[in-house]
């Protein structure tokens, strides 16, 4: 059967005014996109596994798309509305990983900003807990996935290319500016994602 599309963790308006509706609807085409070409490239469509299973073992191009359709559902799932967000800082024991690694959340946002503006190109970087228990920072390409080693992903940013002329769509898709990232963050989802409870 073909892979679930499962649309947004959200209504489409519940971004606003970071991210339009307009702008949530080509995210979720994108996701839908990625997963529609990974479809065509497998040998049999009705027997599709798991996207991580099938990160562990694809390679070129059906990798590719299972890690964009992968890294995208995880962004949206890191995103909440700002009515939700309001007062959603990092709390028990992320905050406590986030003050014994970075000093603090301020500290954190700063060091993960720099990771962003650092990197070469559009891609991702994610906020992730390393297999000894402590958190990094991590940029990866567009096509690339931190759930393919021993990183387990708690937070994503589409990190868009820059040039002369400003910010270009990040992996394809809108672009969503660091500062209103940070307003959108969805801490409860990373206190599960750490506690292994969450995606």
């Amino acid at each position: 059967m073909p892979f679930e599309r499962p649309p947004p963790p959200f209504d489409r308006t519940a971004l606003e005014p970071h991210l339009s509706a307009d702008a949530v609807d080509q995210i979720w085409a994108r996701y839908v996109a990625h997963l529609a070409a990974l479809e065509a490239l497998l040998p049999d469509p009705d027997a599709t596994p798991a996207l991580e299973d099938l990160l562990r073992t694809a390679q070129g191009a059906r990798f590719h798309h299972a890690a964009q359709a992968w890294n995208i559902a995880f962004y949206l799932q890191s995103l909440a509305a700002p009515a939700v967000s309001v007062g959603n800082a990092p709390s028990g024991a992320v905050l406590a990983a986030i003050e014994q690694r970075y000093g603090g959340p301020t500290a954190l946002r700063a060091r993960f900003d720099a990771v962003v503006d650092d990197a070469a190109g559009r891609g991702w970087t994610w906020l992730v807990r390393r297999r000894e228990g402590g958190l990094g920072i991590v940029a990866t390409s567009p096509g690339a996935t931190p759930v393919t080693g021993d990183d387990r992903p708690l937070l994503a940013y589409a990190r868009p290319a820059r040039t002369d002329d400003g910010l270009v769509d990040g992996c394809g898709m809108p672009v969503l500016p660091l500062d209103a990232f940070w307003q959108l963050v969805d801490w409860r989802g990373v206190a599960a994602r750490w506690s292994g409870a969450g995606h």
